[in-house]
């Protein structure tokens, strides 16, 4: 099952890298993956102002409805993580981010470009994209 997840996550990813070469209209390839016909995320509401620049919460429940949807992750985070509302401060914050952003980049045996620190600082929506 494990195997199987990440051939899907990487060909996911591989899909969205290769809609998204626009980098004005990086939300949109990703509205695309994660809402269109086959939505991996239901809720929060995939809108550009949001994708553009990211709230922690935000990024918090992208990531908690594609474990939900698709068990990629599972594992990853403890029960405190799993609630947003217990990761306040910024070092809690850049520790999730970098659990996930690992994760990918494990999955697709690839670096993923985000940077956590300018992610939490509502800035890098471009490579955090690359997260999703």
């Amino acid at each position: 099952t494990t195997g199987r997840l990440r051939r899907e996550g990487a060909d996911w990813c591989r899909r969205g890298a290769a809609m998204s070469d626009g980098a004005e209209n990086f939300w949109a390839a990703t509205q695309q993956l994660l809402q269109g016909d086959q939505p991996l995320v239901r809720k929060p509401k995939l809108t550009e102002n949001l994708l553009r620049k990211p709230p922690f919460r935000f990024l918090h429940d992208v990531v908690s409805e594609v474990m939900r949807n698709t068990g990629f992750g599972q594992g990853l985070y403890s029960e405190d993580e799993l609630n947003s509302g217990s990761i306040k401060d910024k070092d809690s914050k850049v520790n999730y981010l970098n659990k996930i952003i690992t994760c990918v980049g494990l999955a697709l045996g690839q670096h993923v470009p985000a940077r956590p620190l300018k992610v939490v600082a509502g800035g890098g929506a471009e490579k955090t994209k690359e997260v999703f």
